[in-house]
């Protein structure tokens, strides 16, 4: 099951209780702004486009790095 946990100001994100994981959901107008995100808003951006962030990256700065070069 896949419950709404709350809406964003860049998309939405829910909590899927069978994969026990979060999920978000990018609304379509246009780029995002990564710096308004928080780190875990970001992982689960760049996971919904698809992006595997290195295991060692856990500064927020260097997420946002690492989706900008990649996305």
């Amino acid at each position: 099951m896949v419950i709404e946990t709350r809406k964003t100001a860049t998309g939405t994100e829910y909590w899927d209780t069978e994969k026990q994981a979060a999920q978000f959901e990018v609304f379509d107008e246009g780029k995002p702004d990564l710096t308004d995100m928080k780190l875990h808003e970001l992982l689960a951006y760049a996971k919904a486009k698809g992006l595997v962030i290195p295991k060692g990256t856990t500064k927020r700065a260097d997420v946002i790095k690492f989706i900008e070069v990649n996305d």
